[in-house]
């Protein structure tokens, strides 16, 4: 009887689409404003294919709605639409001359609008781009910790009324210091929560105050500088046991890529941070982090805290432990581990030899040392037990053997591997299972009896082609562009850190990813 696999390996990711608009200009294909301009869904890349720039879009913004939101402006338009555009722009700071004529200037500013308000830059102004210039009063109570376009509202109009905050959607210290001092200033109740009251008294300043006439054509000024971002959008702020466990948890579970404590947190129970993220920035990078602190305004640290548990297995490539106290016992089974200024009151374990040899302490200036009260040991899993059919592989001429014709269906890695060169994925296969079914896998993954992962691992190449038919990479990271030129393709809790190009239609529309996997760059439809 053949033996289950106990060590397997896997590369994760998230997918990013792009819209080409109809009419006679070329929009890049980072997205348009709006779903009604977009005709072909993948863009055809040239040959030979260039490598495209990252997608740095943060994504599509509420379309609080407007009467003009369902006219495309964009360079060429004229007539009253285009004013009112004008107009609204010179409200946000800009110096158009209100013309009715959308030109180099008018394109300009709303490029420019369009990149402060975290919208796709192409100029073009739809939906979201109006619901962003006309956003009504949000009906929700906010407050701190609150997110997204009616905090974004909130935080325009008080900036109308005279303060200065940055205009990031997240109602962190700042906006709350200002929503407390808006409240006493006009006789309101100073609970720092804005609601009907807050929003009425709120409006009420900001239509009094006179818009500025239109002046002569010039460049649009740039918005002043900003005061940092006070909290991080993607994180998740917990005070207690059980809202830790799920801010650890993978993607598809509610984790997030930052897990921020407000106070001690202490549980009886073995914690796993899971799931691989990317990070907030652009371009976007592999990132987890448990920060155990709070900050200043300027970033300063002001508190540090202590997460107590009997153990913690890291099971998040590029995770990091920072400015704070652990207590207990951890486990690193994932690539990159690193503590920054914390400190460990218990052992550090490897459970394979990759993650010992990336894990590293970067601490910063003006803060403790990281110290480590316990031993840092490599403690492997028991061995192996694997199926016949698997190839299990931990040097690069191992796992090119494994991966040609001549290879198996599984492809296990024990270890990270880096190649130079172009890697090819080929010959068809079927599993094991009964009746077999058609399928190759590589298992950038490890795990124990109980078919838990316990470890994973990444592939960093230029180029890996994909010739094997219902392929699949799962439970880790593949770092490069991949080349589909076979149906079936799969990602599964995987990061793919580059861009995935499909040789075929048909390979693209028969990709699939899960809701844990990531891809830090984008799909084309190109030629070889």
């Amino acid at each position: 009887m053949n033996k289950r696999l106990k060590a397997t390996v896997c590369a994760a990711v998230v997918t990013c689409s792009f819209l080409a608009v109809q009419g006679t200009i070329n929009v890049s294909p980072v997205g348009v404003d709006v779903v009604s301009a977009a005709t072909n869904g993948t863009p055809t890349a040239p040959t030979p294919a260039p490598a495209p720039p990252k997608n740095t879009s943060t994504g599509s913004k509420a379309n609080y709605g407007s009467t003009n939101s369902s006219v495309l402006l964009r360079i060429g338009s004229s007539g009253s639409a285009v004013k009112s555009l004008q107009s609204n722009l010179n409200n946000y700071g800009y110096k158009l001359n209100v013309d009715g004529f959308f030109g180099p200037l008018t394109l300009n500013a709303v490029k420019d609008f369009q990149k402060q308000h975290g919208l796709a830059v192409d100029g073009i102004v739809g939906p979201n781009t109006y619901g962003e210039l006309n956003p009504t009063t949000p009906t929700a109570v906010l407050g701190r910790g609150s997110s997204g376009s009616g905090v974004r509202y909130l935080q325009e109009n008080l900036n109308k009324a005279g303060y200065s905050l940055n205009v990031d959607g997240i109602f962190g210290s700042l906006t709350l210091n200002a929503v407390k001092n808006f409240q006493k200033s006009n006789g309101l109740a100073v609970d720092g929560l804005a609601g009907p009251k807050t929003f009425a008294a709120l409006n009420a300043k900001v239509t009094a105050v006179v818009p500025p006439a239109p002046t002569t054509p010039t460049t649009p000024e740039k918005p002043a500088p900003q005061p940092p971002v006070d909290v991080v959008s993607a994180a998740s702020i917990v005070d207690n046991a059980d809202a830790f466990q799920k801010a650890i948890a993978p993607k598809s579970k509610g984790g997030k890529w930052i897990i921020s404590i407000t106070k001690n947190v202490t549980t009886d129970k073995a914690l796993v941070l899971d799931g691989q993220f990317v990070n907030t920035k652009t371009p976007p990078a592999i990132q987890r982090k448990i920060a155990l602190y709070s900050q200043d305004d300027k970033h300063v640290v002001t508190g540090r805290f202590t997460l107590t548990a009997p153990k913690l297995t890291i099971l998040s490539p590029y995770a990091s432990i920072e400015h704070g106290n652990f207590k207990g016992d951890i486990y690193v089974s994932a690539p990159y581990f690193k503590l920054i200024n914390a400190n460990i009151d218990g052992n550090i374990y490897f459970t394979n030899k990759a993650a010992k040899d990336t894990f590293k302490i970067d601490d910063k200036a003006g803060d403790d040392k990281t110290a480590i009260t316990g031993k840092q040991e490599l403690k492997l899993n028991s061995d192996v037990d694997v199926e016949t059919s698997a190839s299990i592989v931990n040097n690069n001429d191992a796992f090119e053997k494994a991966i040609s014709k001549d290879g198996k269906w599984i492809i296990a890695v024990l270890d990270n591997l880096t190649f130079n060169k172009e890697i090819v994925l080929d010959g068809t296969f079927n599993n094991t299972k009964t009746p077999p079914v058609q399928q190759r896998k590589i298992a950038l993954y490890a795990h124990n009896d109980n078919k838990v992962t316990d470890g994973r691992f990444m592939i960093t190449a230029p180029k890996l082609t994909v010739n094997s038919p219902s392929a699949s990479i799962e439970h880790g990271v593949f770092k490069g562009d991949i080349y589909v030129s076979a149906p079936n393709f799969k990602l599964v809790d995987a990061i793919v850190d580059g861009n995935i190009y499909f040789t075929s239609s048909e390979y693209k529309s028969t990709f699939k990813m899960d809701a844990d996997s990531t891809i830090t760059g984008q799909q084309w439809l190109t030629t070889k």
